[in-house]
């Protein structure tokens, strides 16, 4: 399972290439994945918001003040929307891990939307205070080898079993002061960037769209293709089919050929010793025997020979 840098969190946002994370700060992207930053922490046992304080050499620096032993309920400012082939997992910083703060590590499922939710819990013994608009968690993100079509699961009223379904459940063990305050916060800052997120899906999707017709496009193509390189290899099969008749017609006739000629040459000389003989048998033993015998013989394998050659012209006109 691939980890997204830098490199590949930025074209992918750069270009609406999948994950979408509104209210984003350039500056949180990591070599491994995203820092949150906090939205909203409030006291997940009290209820009550923490107190602000602001340092004297630094003004321009407020900090939530975590008290000793207590669990805070902290939401994302970041809003994010996964595809299907994505997926996340949240992990403490070093920072907070060196103060005392414990982190709950969570899972982001592939087609997840909504704000993240953590809890903080301080376990030193004093009280820690903590930038208003610090980065509270590292959010590492995966793709997923197959791209799932499991989407998220429903509680018995077929309400999404969201995070904020869980605080306003009978037995979240979040004080309904929290929960109330966890609402109003979500309701509002998904209000700011309603817009702009869905405009950024939108694209996202389109995008998608597009590669999907792409990939089917470039399949069909290769379909198309292989179908066309089918039919050439059939054709040139065809081809040395016919050529191989070819030759074996060739070779064929090349014998029929000379079979011909040497049948035609040896009737030839039976024809021209009969002659002979016959002429002899008349005139007797003279010249004009002697050469009417040999020109007959002469004649006849000629002619053979003759037939022979037209024969194979003829198949040589063929093939061309």
């Amino acid at each position: 399972m691939a980890v997204l840098g830098d490199k590949d969190l930025n074209d992918m946002l750069e270009n609406d290439a999948g994950i979408v994370i509104s209210n984003l700060r350039n500056k949180s992207v990591t070599a491994a994945g995203y820092d949150l930053t906090i939205g909203f922490i409030c006291d997940a046992d009290e209820g009550t918001l923490p107190e602000i304080v602001t340092p004297e050499d630094r003004p321009d620096e407020p900090r939530y003040r975590l008290l000793r032993g207590h669990r805070y309920l902290i939401i994302s400012r970041e809003y994010v929307s996964f595809p299907s082939w994505y997926m996340a997992t949240l992990h403490s910083r070093a920072s907070y891990v060196l103060k005392g703060l414990v982190f709950s590590s969570t899972t982001i499922d592939p087609n997840f939307e909504g704000f993240l939710y953590a809890s903080l819990i301080n376990c030193s013994r004093s009280d820690i205070c903590i930038r208003t608009n610090n980065q509270f968690a590292t959010m590492v993100i995966h793709e997923v080898q197959t791209p799932t079509d499991t989407v998220l699961q429903t509680n018995d009223d077929n309400s999404p079993r969201d995070a904020q379904g869980t605080l306003n459940a009978p037995f979240s063990n979040i004080n309904p002061d929290a929960a109330t305050y966890a609402k109003v916060y979500t309701t509002d800052e998904y209000q700011k960037i309603k817009a702009e997120h869905s405009a950024a899906r939108l694209r996202a999707a389109k995008k998608l769209q597009e590669k999907q017709d792409y990939a089917t496009h470039a399949r069909v193509l290769s379909e198309r293709e292989a179908v066309n390189e089918q039919q050439l290899a059939d054709l040139q099969s065809q081809i040395n089919s016919l050529r191989t008749d070819s030759d074996h017609a060739k070779q064929t006739a090349e014998l029929e050929r000379k079979k011909r000629q040497r049948y035609n040459a040896v009737m030839a000389a039976i024809i021209g010793i009969l002659l002979f003989v016959i002429l002899y048998l008349i005139w007797g033993m003279t010249v004009w025997t002697v050469l009417a015998g040999a020109g007959s013989v002469m004649f006849g394998v000629l002619g053979g020979l003759a037939d022979g050659i037209a024969v194979k012209e003829f198949w040589g006109k063929k093939g061309e």
